[in-house]
């Protein structure tokens, strides 16, 4: 039988030994300007009217409010001496832990001052004793003033105080006027000009911003990206929200002011979505995560708006609707390499092509098996198309089927200016075999062609195939080319002595061939010659050369006109007389 004892219990308290607040006091300390920042929220907890806030070089500083203060030995006790006392019900505008006005002690001597108390804090001062000296004057002083030495005036984090952008996007919303030597660095919200206002905050929204950043009641909490709430710019809140200790971050699933605040974002998203057939940057990164990741279910609205707007990037460089996008059958998901096949693919209906930017305007991870998921995805929270069957094919299968598709386009066929560019090198072809294979090598033949995958090809003997995209490539960099590639190229099909179509390879002597023919001063020569030629060639046609080459010339025509007279002279051959002596 087991025994029981008669006594009674003793009821005991925990207590925290000095030690943990202490620690509480230098971990809570994010930064100088954050501590800065409790002691302005102290002032407006106070019911001040006015900051003052003068800061020198050499650290010494002074924080002053017309607040109520402290209005006897019981409030310091309770309010100052003991951390964590907790609050009544709407006696503080931000005040919730009563443990803020601790950051400053772990980063500078302090002397508070108010009615006719005066507290002194070093806490390096003497290690021994951890705590603070408390006066107790005759005359009272109004408010509270805090005076202070900072222990490092030469850290980044003091010269960012005395710059005053740091503290002033920290508070920048703060209710009543702050003042940093003389300059306000706070904008009292109820004085500005808003997007949007109603009980709970007021709203800035700017849909080019890739963050919106979160104030509580005026001080800064936290930058949220733009693609997860819906919009970009600032939202200041009136009502406290629920924030964690060292208040960088919302609480949100206990928070609901916020969650009222996120709903009104959406709203105003939708509203935004309403008004555009298109959408670009952050917004279409918004929209792309809302669907992909959000578990909050779209407005029927929303749906409907979402499946017209164009925001879907297709592999043509134009954004496509959802309702267009996603009535597919087929879809591919393209490897980044060969557009060729890829525009193809899409041009003749063998697939969808999924562009790689529709993962990076999500923030999804790129792969195969995500592309997969996105596009059931998409159907589901957009409701649309989900009755048409889904099918997706290995790019890599795609690009094995259709990498030796090639074919001839005849002269006919060319555009002028793409006519221009591949008579031009006819008229170089025997010295770009002579300097590939020797003066006594055979040309062949150059001829246009179109290819998937390839920038030129040949049968190692009778020709070499250049791809029409090559030829108008000569546009310049921005084309995809220019003259020293379309050079480059033939030498390297010259360089080949076996067929390049399908399966080939590069051993020692094709490296050999092309690395010696494009170190021969004639490798240089040739580009200049096309390049002289081409101008003149479509200023013959009157066609418009493209800016990179007009901004090429320009320059070539600026500096000839800065040559000297003897320099040009000296290049028509003729001996220059200086004045003296004719």
């Amino acid at each position: 039988m087991s025994q029981t004892s008669s006594e009674q219990p003793e009821q005991r308290s925990f207590s925290v030994h000095p030690s943990i607040i202490k620690t509480l006091i230098h971990e809570q300390a994010g930064s100088l300007t954050k501590a800065v920042a409790e002691l302005v929220m102290n002032s407006v907890d106070a019911e001040a009217s006015l900051i003052e806030i003068e800061v020198s070089d050499a650290g010494n500083f002074v924080v002053r409010d017309n607040g109520h203060g402290f209005t006897s030995k019981n409030e310091i006790e309770r309010f100052f001496e003991t951390f964590g006392t907790p609050h009544d019900e709407d006696d503080a505008h931000y005040g919730r832990f009563r443990i803020g006005r601790g950051q400053i002690m772990s980063y500078a001597s302090t002397v508070w001052r108010s009615g006719r108390f005066e507290m002194r804090v070093d806490l390096k001062g003497d290690e021994q004793f951890f705590g603070y000296q408390l006066i107790e004057h005759v005359e009272e002083a109004p408010g509270c003033t805090i005076t202070g030495r900072v222990y490092d005036n030469d850290s980044w984090e003091w010269a960012g105080i005395l710059k005053r952008s740091e503290l002033s996007s920290t508070i920048r919303y703060v209710p009543i006027p702050v003042m940093l030597n003389g300059v306000q660095v706070n904008k009292v919200p109820g004085q500005q000009s808003w997007d949007y206002e109603d009980d709970l905050a007021w709203y800035s929204f700017d849909n080019q911003a890739f963050e919106l950043r979160v104030f509580n009641r005026g001080v800064h909490v936290c930058n949220l990206p733009a693609r997860e709430v819906g919009v970009g710019g600032v939202v200041t809140s009136k009502s406290a929200l629920h924030v964690n200790l060292a208040r960088n971050s919302v609480i949100t699933h206990k928070c609901e002011t916020w969650r009222e605040i996120a709903r009104t974002i959406r709203e105003e998203f939708s509203r935004r979505l309403s008004q555009v057939t298109k959408l670009k940057g952050v917004e279409a990164m918004t929209l792309l995560h809302e669907l992909l990741f959000s578990e909050v279910e779209l407005a029927p609205l929303t749906q409907h708006l979402a499946c017209c707007i164009r925001f879907i990037p297709d592999v043509f460089g134009e954004l496509k609707a959802p309702k267009d996008f996603l009535a597919q059958e087929k879809y591919t998901l393209f490897d980044g390499v060969h557009m060729g096949i890829a525009e193809r693919v899409q041009r003749e209906g063998m697939a969808t092509v999924i562009m790689p930017d529709l993962f990076h305007l999500s923030r999804a991870q790129l792969s195969e098996d995500n592309a997969q998921r996105i596009i059931p995805q998409l159907r589901e929270r957009l409701g649309v198309s989900k009755h048409i069957p889904f099918a997706f094919i290995p790019f890599a299968q795609l690009v094995k089927g259709l990498s030796d598709t090639s074919s001839f386009v005849a002269d006919k066929d060319l555009p002028p200016e793409e006519l221009l560019v591949l008579k031009l090198l006819r008229s170089m072809n025997r010295e770009l075999a002579q300097i590939t294979n020797g003066k006594r090598c055979p040309t062949r033949k150059l001829i246009a062609g179109v290819s998937d995958c390839m920038n030129g090809w040949t049968d190692g003997a009778t020709y070499i195939a250049i791809n029409r995209r090559m030829l108008s490539g000569i546009r310049g960099q921005k084309a995809g080319g220019s003259s020293a590639k379309l050079i480059a190229l033939l030498i390297h099909e010259y360089a080949h002595h076996d067929g390049t179509l399908g399966e080939h390879h590069h051993d020692h002597e094709f490296y050999v061939r092309y690395h010696e023919a494009t170190m021969r001063r004639d490798f240089g020569v040739l580009i200049d010659r096309l390049f002289q030629k081409y101008i003149a060639g479509i200023a013959k046609l009157e066609v418009v050369p493209s800016g990179e080459h007009r901004a090429h010339l320009k320059r070539l025509s600026r500096d000839l006109g800065r040559l000297s007279s003897r320099t040009v002279a000296r290049k028509r051959g003729r001996r220059v007389v200086p004045a003296s002596l004719s």
